[in-house]
């Protein structure tokens, strides 16, 4: 009956599709770890050079991404009268955990907090350092975020594959 072999491919194929939908995290973690470092760059390079009002500094880098809500959250925070630079940071990351930021890890959110530690308490040139060591160490968390995406990718395309097939092995 030509009718059960659609409906396997259908339960294979269904299967293969959660597998890969269950893989998304990791690729999104990739990304996210790639564009805050390329943010963190950028913002070194204007405290080195530019110097603008932190304000400024956000409309410069902000872009136009999964990002940029994350640093128009800080933006917004920045011109409540109530938030200093620190607690505007720590709010900003806060508010976008379950947003533009979910798909990191909490060490990487930890990171990312850590520079609006600083922001209060050093000069141009601190946060320049500053900038340049987060950088660093997203790279550092990128290379490993690179590698679990690889592993892992593969691991849940494969396991969705072949749980598709036992599931229709089992309705045989």
């Amino acid at each position: 009956m030509p009718g059960k072999g659609i409906y396997c491919a259908l339960i294979v194929a269904g299967c293969a599709l959660l597998g890969r939908l269950l893989s998304r995290k990791y690729r999104n973690r990739t990304r996210r770890l790639q564009q805050l470092s390329d943010r963190f760059a950028h913002m070194g390079s204007l405290f080195a050079y530019d110097a603008p009002v932190l304000d400024e500094l956000m409309d410069r880098v902000a872009g136009n991404d999964e990002l940029t809500p994350f640093l128009r959250a800080f933006q917004e925070a920045l011109r409540a009268p109530e938030n200093g630079v620190r607690d505007a940071w720590q709010n900003a990351v806060t508010r976008q955990e379950s947003g533009a930021l979910a798909a990191l890890t909490t060490d990487d959110r930890q990171l990312i907090r850590g520079f609006g530690e600083l922001l209060e308490q050093v000069d141009r040139l601190g946060l320049r350092g500053h900038c340049q060591l987060i950088r660093e160490r997203l790279e550092g968390q990128l290379t490993q975020a690179q590698a679990e995406q690889l592993k892992y990718e593969k691991l849940y395309g494969t396991l969705g594959i072949l749980g598709g097939c036992l599931i229709v092995v089992l309705l045989l």
